[in-house]
């Protein structure tokens, strides 16, 4: 992959160590570095090199007493402190960094932007208008000790030595381009194309920038204070903002993405889907839950659901561990009523819910819990995956009670369902029921079947690809053909149709992977090998995930795409189809029930709203599966 990378480090130049003065004499060469302790002549003309190095921090304010460290190089100055008894949020220690400048006579300031990715927090709001907020300071060097202010903070600076190797503490934040700059007429074209969308009054502040007339998208990758909150994992540290509900709530989603290992995440997120979201009464995957506590089913509960069950199929063929298969076993009935409860094999429901007593919208009742109709193409992947999954988990080599269900609903599942793509969802489970069903005469037959629709079917798969272009997919059908793809893999290392359907399905993984590599997605990552991206992307999901109101417009680094997304649909006018002109890190997304079904988000309200983790346990176990994750990361 071509990288074309910015690093914002707070001060790049202190890295190199530039011997270059910061005050009168800027650019020239100090004679010599006075000793330690030594002070500086008096008056406006201070020579600060007299001042480089490091300084250990003591200091007090409003908070109480800190500690911490300043750094002053010929680039500036940096600055982080830690407060001994001041704690944030869930009890965490407080820590503050920023970068500033020292000026004549040992003058400090620094500005601080409150603006980032949270646009509000109970009463706080930011917006686009907000001021950067500039705090200043003033310092005096005596015996080898500096007494410096910050506003109503007094503290002293003492034990100077030289600076390390790297700044005390810096940013890491990279724009990756995800794909080549249009052509000219391509541009043109695109632009032509969509000009009602970009003439639309929300899109309109943004058609003047330079990145929006470029038109090439964007990747974010931001590793800032990864190494620091593995090591500090009950620490928040707000950095070149001011301290306040926003502030530190952006820390604490950066926090909470990088302060477990990725097991576990993993650990936590099953635990809080057993304990807080899954109900014994209708066992199925939901939406999350809202500001009341109150549960709330998800209207595609049939492919979430899905996921999870596979997810817990992984985890079994890496740990071994029970609980695994029990949680596999208790969401695969919740699947396997969806066939079963509408009272017709040819139709499935979407999704469960403990019932309400008031069954409206499309929900039914059937005794204790009530049913969705409408069940699509979509949902049939999920019942597909879900059924694959459970009988090799389950019933292939041992015989779970729920063994016999399984196999009659693969069977209606090849006999009775038609719908949405025809002759692929045939293949799959005709395919399926050539492995699943008891009777080796019916495992023949239904071989049969599979065969013939394969014969057309693998033409059809050899010149599949996902499609990508000029930062334009569509992103939940990304996450479908997945699903398909990877359960094909699965049944072809029982029955490879025609001999040749496990090196199609590979083939097939591996383009959508290469149309989709620079995307940060990261189920196409593992599938295509991708390890680092991998790791990356998973490292950026917050545990819990985000309680927050996220809108990126309140940033001026923000801009909106010239595009629309799914362009197609041709109802940009009448819907909002705006996306973003970047694709930003996992914990400045606004939480869903599965990330990997969307891409490009700028904006979102969850604020009194909790999600559960099931996309993160799906991606984990199959990378763990896959023996590309260690266990370890």
């Amino acid at each position: 992959m071509r990288v074309y990378a910015i690093t914002l480090a707070l001060f790049a130049a202190a890295c190199g160590r530039d011997r270059l003065a910061i005050l009168g004499d800027a650019g020239q060469e100090p004679d010599s570095a006075p000793d330690a302790g030594s002070d500086p002549p008096d008056g406006g003309s201070l020579d600060l090199s007299t001042l480089m190095g490091l300084w250990d921090v003591d200091g007090a304010d409003q908070r109480g007493e800190y500690a911490g460290a300043v750094e002053i190089t010929p680039a500036g100055l940096l600055r982080t402190v830690a407060w001994k008894t001041a704690t944030v949020e869930d009890g965490r220690v407080l820590h503050w960094a920023f970068a500033g400048t020292v000026g004549p006579k040992l003058s400090l300031q620094t500005t601080l932007d409150p603006r980032g990715f949270v646009a509000a927090r109970g009463a706080s709001t930011r917006s686009l208008s907000d001021a950067p907020v500039v705090v200043t300071g003033s310092a005096t060097l005596s015996g080898g000790i500096v007494q410096a202010t910050w506003a109503d903070a007094h503290e002293t600076w003492t034990n100077q030595r030289p600076s390390g190797a790297s700044p005390i503490f810096s940013v890491d934040r990279r724009e990756l381009p995800a794909h080549d700059p249009p052509s000219g007429d391509q541009r043109r074209a695109l632009f032509a194309a969509f000009a009602s969308f970009q003439a639309l009054p929300p899109v309109q502040p943004y058609v003047a920038r330079t990145d929006f007339q470029a038109a090439i998208h964007q990747a974010v990758t931001d590793t800032t204070d990864f190494d620091f909150y593995r090591g500090h994992p009950d620490a928040l540290r707000v950095m070149g903002k001011p301290i306040d509900p926003i502030s530190l709530l952006e820390a604490r989603l950066r926090a909470d993405a990088f302060r477990f290992p990725l097991a576990e995440k993993a650990r936590r997120f099953d635990r809080e889907l057993q304990s807080d979201f899954i109900d014994p009464i209708a066992p199925i995957v939901p939406d999350g839950r809202d500001a009341s506590g109150a549960l709330q089913p998800s209207g595609d509960a049939a492919l979430w659901n899905a996921t999870y069950i596979a997810s817990q199929w992984y985890r079994y063929q890496v740990t071994g561990e029970p609980e695994a298969l029990d949680n596999l076993a208790r969401s695969l009935e919740a699947e396997l009523v969806l066939q079963e409860i509408t009272g017709d094999w040819t139709a499935f429901a979407r999704s469960l819910r403990r019932a309400t007593g008031a069954p409206a919208g499309g929900w039914h009742a059937a005794g204790a819990v009530e049913w969705l109709e409408g069940g699509n193409n979509d949902m049939f992947k999920g019942l597909i995956y879900a059924l694959t999954t459970g009988f090799f988990a389950l019933c292939d080599g041992r015989d779970h009670a729920l063994c016999p269900r399984i196999r009659e609903n693969v069977k209606h599942l090849a006999d009775d369902v038609r719908v949405g793509n025809g002759e692929f969802n045939n293949l799959l489970s005709n395919w399926l029921a050539s492995i699943a069903l008891d009777r080796s005469l019916d495992r023949a037959r239904y071989r049969a079947k599979a065969e013939a629709i394969w014969v057309a079917q693998k033409i059809i798969e050899k010149n599949t690809t996902l499609e990508y272009s000029q930062g334009i997919a569509d992103w939940s059908g990304t996450h479908l053909a997945f699903v398909g793809a990877v359960t094909a893999l699965m049944l072809a290392e029982k029955a490879d149709l025609g001999g040749d359907a496990s090196d199609v399905f590979h083939g097939e993984i591996e383009r959508g992977f290469r149309s989709l590599e620079r995307q940060r997605m990261v189920l196409w990552d593992l599938a295509g090998g991708a390890v680092q991206d991998s790791v990356s992307i998973l490292r950026e999901m917050p545990f819990p995930k985000a309680l927050a109101r996220i809108d990126h417009r309140v940033s001026p680094a923000f801009s909106l795409s010239p595009y629309p997304s799914l362009p197609w649909k041709n109802d940009w006018t009448v819907n909002d189809r705006a996306q973003s002109l970047r694709i930003y890190p996992l914990f400045e997304l606004p939480a869903n029930v599965y990330q990997w079904k969307s891409h490009m988000d700028y904006n979102g309200d969850t604020e009194g709203y909790r999600n559960h983790g099931v996309d993160y346990l799906h991606a984990y176990w199959f990378g763990r599966r896959l023996g590309l994750l260690s266990g370890t990361e």
